[in-house]
């Protein structure tokens, strides 16, 4: 997946070494074996998901008690915040994903080795709950325009903070995104003619967290409302839904494959 190879290469590049697992179950299994400084766990993964997997790790007691897990989740809600507490975090990164935040709380949990306590994570957590709901209000009483956020194909500029302002980290992953749409775009549809509204709701959620990451502005909201009406179960939605995140694919794959292919002509 692109999160994760964004992630493990940008943690790589500041001296880490990097474990990555695919789901939560192998996630445990590394835990158990390889013993490592810092888990980071993302809540929404198929088969058990993040909190059950922190839960896990918590209750086999040992090393597996006091090991720093960074979550990483949305905080869409206050129930999800509280979730994660419950299920024994130590910090957490909202998505999507700025790769110098990851840095900085990986960095942080492994010079100090010691857990925040609840009260000092229910703060942080509060305070990124307040940052958070003033930006999603504000797309509602903005007038529908040309360049509106929802129709924005690709907005590099503000997608390269997330990548350490290096261009050529994010067309490189850019790439492998792109690559990865095809298949990705298959999974999608296959869920929906199966009813499969769970497993529907999983892909559209990590579709647009990586759509995010690379400012798929378009991509990202389109997949975000096809994850929300699948929670609800409603499949309905979802078939008038997919149809515009196919041709959202087309046009990210046709523009991103035209700036890449610009980019190695200037090079050349």
């Amino acid at each position: 997946p692109v999160n994760n190879n964004m992630m493990a290469d940008f943690l790589s590049f500041h001296g880490f070494n990097i474990l990555a697992a695919l789901d939560a179950q192998k996630g445990l299994d590394l835990a158990e074996t390889e013993n490592p400084d810092i888990i980071l766990m993302d809540i929404q993964m198929p088969g058990i998901n993040g909190l059950e997997g922190i839960r896990r790790i918590r209750g086999k007691g040992g090393r597996g008690a006091s090991i720093p897990i960074i979550a990483l989740t949305a905080l869409a809600m206050s129930e999800d915040r509280q979730r994660c507490l419950d299920a024994g975090m130590d910090d957490y990164i909202s998505k999507p994903l700025d790769p110098r935040k990851v840095f900085q709380a990986v960095e942080r949990w492994a010079e100090s080795g010691s857990r925040i306590t609840t009260d000092e994570l229910k703060l942080r957590l509060e305070d990124s709950l307040k940052a958070k709901a003033q930006p999603e209000e504000a797309p509602q009483v903005e007038p529908a325009a040309p360049e509106t956020k929802e129709n924005v194909v690709l907005d590099v500029e503000s997608a390269l903070n997330r990548f350490s302002e290096d261009r050529d980290f994010y067309y490189n992953l850019l790439g492998d995104f792109v690559n990865s749409l095809p298949s990705r775009l298959a999974e999608l549809k296959t869920a929906l003619e199966n009813g499969k509204a769970q497993s529907l709701s999983n892909l559209a959620h990590n579709l647009k967290g990586v759509a995010a990451n690379f400012s798929a502005l378009q991509l990202a909201q389109l997949s975000a409302a096809l994850d929300d009406c699948c929670r609800k179960e409603d499949l309905e939605t979802a078939r008038a839904l997919m149809p515009q995140v196919e041709d959202a694919i087309v046009r990210l794959e046709a523009h991103s494959v035209e700036l890449i292919g610009k980019r190695e002509e200037v090079e050349h």
